[in-house]
């Protein structure tokens, strides 16, 4: 398996690769292909990606990188195919996506202490500003995070 390093692309919305931290004013995307990556590789890339970034915050590392795992593990669990994990850093935090094919929509269960499973979106409910799903047809969907970076006022 490849490391989260060599297969991850950079971009940003204007084409360029290589923004130093302090620049951040428009999106910048890290991207990780599912295909032959799991949910560590996954949890590795993001703590790779928010280091990258200059996130000193341990408490929100740790944050963004539980809602990478639940969200990579439900694409590995439900999907037909998991597709890729983007990390977009913004003012204000991140975006974490997951594209997978497959169908259906995922529906956060309700609690149940006897349910060995079934917390992930639970989770990434409460850890996140705000969570969505967009279908793209043919079975393609994208689950979509936002997380505010503490002490910032922009939007993510």
């Amino acid at each position: 398996m490849a490391s989260a390093a060599t297969m991850a692309t950079t971009e940003s919305d204007s084409g360029h690769t290589a923004l130093a931290p302090r620049e951040y004013t428009r999106p910048h995307i890290q991207r990780l292909p599912l295909a032959q990556a799991d949910v560590d590789t996954a949890r590795t890339f993001t703590r790779q990606c928010l280091r990258g970034w200059q996130f000193a915050d341990p408490g929100f590392a740790s944050e963004v990188t539980l809602v990478v795992s639940e969200l990579v593990n439900n694409a590995f669990q439900h999907a037909e195919v998991p597709e890729e994990l983007r990390l977009i850093r913004r003012p204000g935090g991140v975006l974490v996506e997951v594209d997978d094919i497959g169908p259906g929509r995922p529906v956060p269960l309700p609690p149940s202490a006897e349910r060995g499973h079934g917390r992930g979106l639970a989770i990434v409910d409460a850890l996140a500003c705000r969570w969505t799903v967009r279908v793209r047809g043919s079975g393609r969907k994208t689950v979509r995070a936002a997380l505010g970076h503490p002490g910032t006022a922009a939007a993510v």
